[in-house]
């Protein structure tokens, strides 16, 4: 009895709904954990928190193929294994989509440009973090997810050590593992500016990622990041320009009961 074997293309809505549904279950804890003082029923009380992160960055899924057949159920761990593996996607600052590609000036004339003092330098923006409105995560994930602030890659950089390797397609991955030994993933890439989706991948050393913390350094007006590199480097840095797009990390933090 002769069979046929269909190919359908998963649509990219359903694989984001795939992300948004395991998230919380494939989140990693690294250990890291923070205290501060809360009201509780009218009671001055400490309230720990724990500091989950993604296993990929933001966007995984507009990068990876998924395929069923004949309308079967998807293998969705097998995707999410993909999502791991992904670059994820590049934005700019306070961005909510990604642009086809980057440009400085029509950044810096853009409404949100204006409305986080593009051209100031006051010292008092350095600790200025996006709002929700302007914060893709927390628009496109479930409740809790945002991009981090300098602080979260701050807590990263202190309590984590950092090794990288390279897999068969010669992209540098960055393992940061947590004192409790569970790790994360982070893939280095250098991409092409005002170039739609070009990357190079297989010589680049070095990656930075995207916080929601405005910097001012050397006069122009810049975002903190995290800067990693294969000689060990780790850092929470105020040079990454917000005009010409960095992938991000998203974070969430879960109260420890």
């Amino acid at each position: 009895r002769p069979v046929l074997k269909e190919l359908y293309t998963y649509p990219d809505d359903k694989k984001t709904e795939i992300v948004k549904k395991h998230i919380d279950k494939v989140a990693v804890d690294l250990g890291i954990t923070k205290t501060v003082t809360e009201t509780v029923n009218g009671v001055e009380t400490l309230v720990t928190y724990k500091l989950l992160w993604s296993p990929f960055n933001y966007g995984p899924e507009t990068k990876t193929e998924l395929h069923t057949y004949n309308g079967a159920p998807i293998d969705e761990n097998y995707y999410i294994e993909q999502c791991k593996k992904s670059i994820g996607m590049r934005f700019a600052w306070g961005d909510t989509e990604e642009p086809a590609y980057f440009n400085k000036n029509e950044y810096a004339n853009s409404a949100i440009a204006k409305e986080y003092d593009w051209y100031s330098t006051s010292t008092d923006l350095d600790r200025r973090d996006l709002k929700a409105k302007d914060d893709i995560v927390q628009l496109n994930w479930p409740k809790g997810w945002y991009i981090p602030t300098a602080q979260d890659y701050q807590l990263l950089a202190d309590n984590v050590t950092i090794t990288y390797t390279k897999d068969n397609d010669g992209r540098t991955w960055f393992c940061l593992t947590g004192k409790n030994g569970n790790s994360i993933m982070i893939p280095a890439t250098l991409y092409l500016d005002n170039k739609p989706n070009k990357e190079t991948t297989t010589s680049y050393t070095e990656v930075y990622l995207q916080s929601a913390t405005i910097g001012t350094q050397s006069n122009e007006p810049k975002q903190y990041a995290l800067r990693m590199n294969t000689s060990g480097t780790k850092t929470v840095v105020g040079t990454a320009g917000r005009a010409t797009g960095l992938m991000c990390r998203p974070v969430k933090y879960v109260k420890v009961e």
